[in-house]
């Protein structure tokens, strides 16, 4: 009876200890739950076109919380100098700066502004893949904010640079391939097709490849089934 009573004694000791263990592995959880998990945790709230129309039409205006905000920014050119402009800008005031941006360098103004404006967008479009996809493998719910914040002016600059979209995403399409991981990056690449590029064309030398790509992907991920686990672990 001693003995018995002894093995229970040390039976209630581990399952307190692995109690113990199991709540100090969710408090760690929780500590590791950031802004942005916090802001993917509901659906995420996306700017609407309607929504977007003010400070797309009203960009020289700034709003509450935008005091200081630069009227005249210069032109970013790579994707670094775009992140300092945008860095931690609520998606409304991502807009208004896109915009001051390009007016303060349009064309019209000097024949090198073009060629600005150019770089401008190529590193616009690095940035919006950046900024949806996290360094820890998930999809940013902030970034989804801000890009479907600036999918006007990145159709408006992919008119206007139709050449140097197709181009870029031809190039991203090539290094992606069908033999790469479908991790939060290339998912990323891929959500800005359909926002820059029409999805009705039969055959369209981007959407029509994404598509593809796409399909081979989503049979790769069927595919493995509970292993998906696996891939999602790996991060980006």
């Amino acid at each position: 009876d001693a003995e018995e009573a002894e093995e229970l004694e040390e039976d209630a000791e581990e399952a307190e200890e692995a109690k113990e263990a199991e709540e100090a592995k969710e408090a760690e959880g929780e500590n590791d739950v950031d802004e942005d998990d916090r802001l993917g945790e509901d659906c995420i709230k996306l700017l609407t076109a309607e929504e977007a129309e003010a400070p797309y039409r009203n960009y020289m205006k700034n709003g509450k919380g935008e005091e200081g905000l630069p009227f005249a920014p210069e032109c970013p050119t790579d994707r670094l100098a775009v992140e300092r402009l945008l860095d931690n800008r609520a998606p409304q005031t991502c807009l208004k700066l896109v915009q001051r941006v390009r007016t303060r360098t349009a064309a019209a103004l000097g024949l090198e502004n073009r060629k600005k404006l150019e770089s401008f967008f190529l590193a616009l479009l690095d940035f919006s893949i950046n900024i949806m996809a996290r360094s820890d493998g998930d999809i940013s719910a902030r970034g989804m904010q801000v890009v479907y914040a600036l999918r006007r002016p990145l159709l408006e600059l992919a008119n206007e640079f139709p050449t140097e979209a197709t181009k870029y995403f031809l190039e991203l399409l090539e290094d992606l391939g069908p033999e790469s991981a479908p991790r939060a990056r290339e998912l990323c690449a891929l959500k800005l097709v359909p926002l820059i590029f029409p999805v009705t064309d039969f055959q369209h030398p981007v959407v029509t490849p994404a598509m593809l790509l796409a399909d081979h992907w989503a049979s790769q991920l069927a595919h493995l089934g509970e292993n998906i686990t696996d891939l999602v672990s790996e991060g980006s």
